[in-house]
């Protein structure tokens, strides 16, 4: 009985430190705080993008509806940059944060 108990211990505090662990881990993301702070919605996804059909560039992220005209979008093409990408720009309120793959 006392063996079952501390191998139920031993599994829970095992379980928890994974997840704490993976929790820390998770920094918060600059182009993500910079879209939502400006009343944008930031995603990663691919539909999100106008340009998704046309190009076979890797989609880093996309920032869609934010005010702030061309301050905002200076900080969140520097932000794309920073990310590794390359940022593209319909107008003021729409950001796509691009990287080319390696070939």
């Amino acid at each position: 009985m006392r063996l079952r108990i501390l191998l139920t211990l031993a599994v829970a505090l095992f379980l928890s430190v994974g997840v704490a662990t993976a929790a820390a881990n998770r920094a918060p993301n600059p182009s993500k705080q910079l879209c939502v702070s400006d009343g944008g919605t930031y995603s990663t996804k691919a539909s999100t993008s106008f340009f998704a059909p046309v190009f076979t560039k890797h989609l880093l992220w996309t920032c869609n509806g934010y005010s702030g005209g061309s301050t905002a979008s200076k900080a969140l093409g520097g932000s794309c940059t920073t990310d590794g990408g390359q940022p593209e720009s319909i107008d003021s309120g729409f950001v796509t944060c691009w990287k080319t793959p390696a070939h």
